[in-house]
């Protein structure tokens, strides 16, 4: 059949990208009568038409106006064109007068294809367009804003977008309203003067409720103003991506649960640093004064209990609020939580065993586990009520699961419970498995060992070693329901989310209810 390319909407708004390969005056061969029905926004200006402008002759050929709709009702349109049966045309629903595009509740252009049926069957297709976006200047391209809004955000709030330039409402705190996608993000697409360097924010409505910058220290009630966006807007056009950090009327004083404190700056002659720790007293810890509790002490510290702390600014495990939760309803035992901040730059180098090929500066586990052993041990036993001649639990995920496989194995009168969440069992040409596959007998050890089936570049992978872990466990001893627990979590990613999703089952399963 005839060929042709559909309009475009660019910075000429709506043009013909290339000349029709259109020869044929005829109408079809093997004709199909289809109609068309499109319900427009009640937006749409009542003096305006609306029209298919499609790949077909009888849509246009890839010329406006194309076929157009007669107006049934306000927002309701219909026509009929008769086209190629058992052909696929490509189309878009236009408005001229003002001339303007569909976009999608997103605010993206929908890419609209229909497969005609066969010979002698009427077809009718049923439309609906979301949104119009007005036909822009050649002085002007189209900016797509998504800004991820902070967790605790009310679900019901409205963001705008707020700036310098003319059509961000020169510095009105409300000026483009944000729609909420379904994936989270709030988004907008704003005609904006190519090549101009443009600044902005993202508001709640009011200046009282603009963003502001993440808070670096949990003791500080509030968080610092940012400097303001900036976006040169390229002549084609582009996305803008922004994640306000924390809103000047909302900080999230509340997201701590439980009694939390905290050992700051704890030094290491060891290690030659310090780091801050964490700790989540178990429930009835105050009224209980005679009371010990058993202790867990996990990595990644920053990253369990608070969102302003945490890898991404925004996302936590959640230990605190799934052990306080657990504690109360009798599913998990009483313990004293004890997060230990990474050290930055020497994460990697403190929680791997060896070094590996591929990956520079490993080799420092043997220290770290010194320093947790020798030096912040014995601080946490001198300050709270443990039971510090017991086995501790040790508990983290990617590198901290594999650093705390090798803790236990090598310490297993010092740790007795482990949390091997999506542990990075490829280090090292997988040498913790091989360690593991080389014990003469099995250790005094509850392990739990999980892997979610879309983590990495190669998830396949990260699976297949996980259950070639847990196979070595089970052939030296380990039984699964009763001192193992292993989870494969379906489409879970590497990140902290995915992790939150679980930690409920990780707690409760090293320290069920006594």
């Amino acid at each position: 059949m005839p060929t042709s390319t559909l309009l475009t909407h660019t910075r000429a708004g709506l043009v013909v990208a290339t000349a029709l390969l259109c020869a044929c005056i005829s109408g079809p061969a093997h004709p199909v009568t289809v109609t068309f029905h499109v319900s427009a926004p009640l937006s749409t200006p009542t003096t305006a038409s609306v029209s298919i402008v499609g790949d077909a002759p009888a849509l246009g050929g890839g010329k406006a106006p194309g076929l157009i709709l007669t107006k049934l009702a306000d927002g309701e349109y219909s026509g009929k064109a008769v086209l190629e049966a058992e052909s696929s045309v490509h189309f878009q629903i236009v408005l001229r007068a003002p001339d303007a595009i569909e976009l999608k509740d997103d605010f993206s252009v929908p890419d609209r294809t229909l497969t005609v049926g066969p010979q002698g069957q009427a077809q009718t297709v049923t439309l609906g367009v979301a949104r119009w976006e007005v036909e822009l200047p050649d002085t002007h391209a189209p900016v797509l804003f998504q800004v991820q809004a902070p967790a605790y955000t009310p679900p019901a709030a409205t963001l705008y977008l707020t700036g310098d330039a003319p059509e961000l409402g020169a510095w009105r705190p409300n000026a483009v309203p944000l729609v909420r996608r379904a994936d989270g993000k709030y988004v907008s697409r704003v005609g904006l003067e190519k090549g101009k360097a443009i600044q902005f924010k993202v508001t709640r409505g009011t200046w009282r409720t603009q963003e502001r910058g993440p808070i670096a220290d949990e003791t500080v009630p509030y968080a610092e103003d940012i400097p303001n966006r900036t976006y040169t807007v390229p002549g084609e056009g582009g996305t803008v991506e922004a994640a306000p950090a924390t809103w000047q009327d909302l900080e999230p004083t509340a997201i701590l649960t439980g009694t939390i404190e905290y050992q700051r700056d704890v030094p290491s002659a060891i290690l030659g640093n310090t780091r801050h720790v964490i700790i989540h007293l178990p429930v009835g810890y105050a009224q209980n004064t005679t009371t010990r509790y058993p202790v867990l002490y996990m990595h990644d510290g920053q990253n369990l209990m608070d969102p302003r702390t945490s890898f991404d600014k925004k996302t936590e495990w959640g230990v605190d609020e799934a052990a306080q939760r657990l504690q109360r309803c009798g599913q998990m035992a009483p313990v004293i939580i004890v997060g230990v901040y990474n050290a930055g730059d020497k994460r990697l180098a403190e929680y791997t065993q060896v070094p590996d090929a591929d990956h520079p500066g490993g080799g420092d586990a043997d220290k770290y586990g010194r320093f947790l052993m020798e030096e912040l041990k014995p601080l946490i036993d001198a300050e709270y009520r443990t039971m510090a001649s017991a086995p501790a639990g040790i508990a983290g995920s990617s590198l901290g699961g594999l650093v705390s496989l090798y803790l236990a194995l090598k310490h297993p009168g010092t740790f007795g419970r482990v949390g091997a969440v999506s542990p990075s069992l490829w280090w090292a040409d997988q040498d913790i498995i091989d360690r593991y596959d080389a014990l003469t007998a099995k250790l005094p050890l509850r392990i739990w060992e999980d892997m979610g089936t879309a983590e990495g570049d190669t998830p396949e992978a990260e699976v297949a070693d996980a259950r070639a872990f847990r196979d070595v466990l089970v052939k030296k001893g380990w039984v699964e329901g009763e001192d193992l627990a292993y989870l494969e979590a379906a489409n879970a990613r590497h990140d902290e989310a995915a992790w939150s999703a679980r930690i409920d089952q990780v707690l409760s399963t090293l320290y069920p209810p006594q």
